[in-house]
């Protein structure tokens, strides 16, 4: 079975520069011999993790989408090669979403992605949060939450994911 990363963070209202990390993400995460990518499947963060880890040449993105009715994010990402429609509302996908990654990276983000961090953390996973720790900061994680391991850069990141999956 193939360990796949789930890429957490903002989905709407998703600013050009967190798009512009989260494809960062996803090209590093690509790099990682034997791993997937796991994300939420729609827009922002998910869609832009999911363009830069195809485009780094990873080539299993799995989308975990809400219910078609409660899709409020924006359209499915169409660089996706495997969607789930897992049929229920949002809060109850990002526990599939938690429950399925082997490991998670969280970026900055809001109320979905503080859940998806908690759930992660609950369900023993490994955690990875880019960027500041400092609440209060512009691009800082809004809530830091004990167990995640903050990293600064992509190149730690790299490093850290690297060390994880060996």
């Amino acid at each position: 079975m193939v360990p796949l990363i789930a890429v957490a963070g903002k989905g709407r209202n998703c600013p050009d520069w967190l798009k512009d990390q989260a494809r960062a993400v996803g090209a590093v995460l690509a790099s990682v011999p034997n791993i997937g990518l796991v994300t939420g499947g729609l827009g922002g963060v998910m869609d832009a993790a999911a363009q830069g880890y195809a485009g780094g040449g990873g080539e299993l993105i799995v989308g975990l989408l809400p219910g078609e009715e409660y899709r409020v994010e924006g359209n499915v990402s169409k660089f996706l090669t495997i969607e789930v429609d897992t049929g229920q509302p949002t809060q109850v996908r990002n526990w599939v979403l938690a429950n399925t990654c082997s490991a998670m990276v969280v970026l900055y983000g809001s109320h979905g992605t503080w859940q998806e961090t908690a759930f992660a953390l609950d369900l023993g996973k490994k955690v990875w949060g880019l960027g500041e720790r400092r609440t209060g900061f512009p691009r800082a994680h809004k809530v830091t939450f004990p167990g995640v391991e903050y990293v600064t850069d992509i190149y730690q990141l790299l490093s850290e994911v690297q060390a994880w999956a060996a």
